[in-house]
């Protein structure tokens, strides 16, 4: 009997290379995930959004509320990058609420 293959590649050979490629799944974190709401500064934390891979410094602004969530899928998307994490210092933030919507400045 022939070896069966899947688009000319030896199953096995296909199972090994998807098991061993680096930087493979979702290395992306949404804003549109995540509250945004507020009634005052206190109510707001910096997050990284977009792509997380390499210097992931804070440009956005989410509710506390969904803190642990974002972590969490933060987390999740940072085990997808390959290569050495970045040890650059980011720089500190400014949050606050306007008009109901977290913010965060520089």
């Amino acid at each position: 009997m022939k070896n069966a293959t899947w688009f000319g590649i030896h199953p096995i050979v296909a199972v090994a290379f998807a098991l061993l490629l680096p930087g493979c799944g979702i290395t992306t974190v949404s804003l549109s995930d995540y509250n945004t709401s507020c009634s005052v500064d206190t109510d707001c934390m910096a997050v990284a959004v977009g792509e997380v891979c390499g210097c992931a410094c804070a440009n956005a602004a989410i509710n506390r509320s969904d803190s642990a969530r974002y972590l969490s899928d933060f987390s999740a998307a940072r085990s997808h990058c390959s290569g050495p994490e970045c040890r650059a210092d980011c720089a500190a933030p400014k949050l606050s609420c306007s008009a109901g919507t977290c913010k965060l400045s520089y």
